[in-house]
């Protein structure tokens, strides 16, 4: 079995640019203007803009669900580096 070591520095630096990303992605959706009167096309253009506003919105919130559980997973396991890996593999296979 793979030996996995978890360095909760390491980690906690790429929640932080995770988060700061997400935030930033955030920022750029909340900054798209509303609609506009462009013709019938526009109608279209719309939709598609907002669709893909939405996708990108539901993204974000899932890699902020998945940095918290991963935190939580590693703060409730910091005993031992056996138990985390357990557990980090048990949801590996679940994903």
């Amino acid at each position: 079995m793979t030996d996995i070591a978890v360095a909760r520095e390491v980690l906690e630096e790429r929640f932080g640019k995770i988060e700061q990303l997400v935030d930033n992605l955030d920022g750029v959706l909340n900054g798209f203007p509303g609609p506009v009167d462009g013709g019938a096309a526009m109608d279209y253009i719309g939709v598609y803009f907002r669709t893909a506003i939405e996708g990108l919105g539901n993204l974000a919130d899932t890699h902020r669900a998945l940095t918290a559980v991963a935190r939580d997973v590693i703060n409730e396991l910091g005993q031992t580096d056996e138990n985390a890996a357990s557990t980090l593999s048990d949801m590996a296979d679940e994903f």
